[in-house]
């Protein structure tokens, strides 16, 4: 697969404007780490009571790793030593927040479609590449990666266009 320079760099820019604004990748990944700083450890922290802050914050990474595919909640879960439910009501705040969503599997027999699982994405793809400091290089030489990445990106555009 080929994709111009210039596409691989929209995926690792991503859609929010302040980032997009700064000059250098590192800036706008040190944005992206302020702005989930913010989020993990001032607003999460507040509206929910959440105990284990840092396994939030590690999850979140976890969930990065696994962009484009299904998410296996126990196996997460294992990894960070915290229940099951846990994970996924640490998943369901940060959908509140707008950092992840779901996407329902697809499948022409309805059945099959509501026992398949859903793919994690994250809804910005700048912000999931500043997760793992991704950069284009990765991207152009790794293309399992870059599939994962572009069908995040593509979900996040559809997205845009459909709201």
């Amino acid at each position: 697969m080929r994709l111009c320079k210039v596409s691989i760099e929209k995926i690792i820019a991503g859609g929010f404007p302040e980032p997009l604004s700064r000059p250098s990748l590192t800036r706008k990944n040190a944005w992206y780490q302020q702005y989930l700083n913010s989020l993990v450890q001032k607003d999460i922290k507040e509206i929910s009571h959440i105990e284990h802050i840092d396994a939030l914050a590690q999850f979140l990474r976890l969930l990065a790793e696994q962009v484009g595919q299904i998410t296996n909640y126990s196996e997460l879960a294992a990894k960070i030593g915290l229940s099951r439910q846990t994970m996924a009501r640490y998943f369901n705040w940060l959908e509140r927040l707008y950092l992840v969503e779901n996407l329902p599997a697809w499948h022409r027999n309805h059945h099959k479609r509501l026992i398949k699982s859903p793919k994690v994405h994250f809804v910005d793809t700048g912000l999931l590449c500043s997760l793992r400091q991704i950069t284009p290089t990765q991207l152009i030489e790794n293309p399992h990666l870059l599939g994962h990445y572009l069908e995040s990106y593509v979900f996040c555009e559809l997205k845009k266009q459909a709201s």
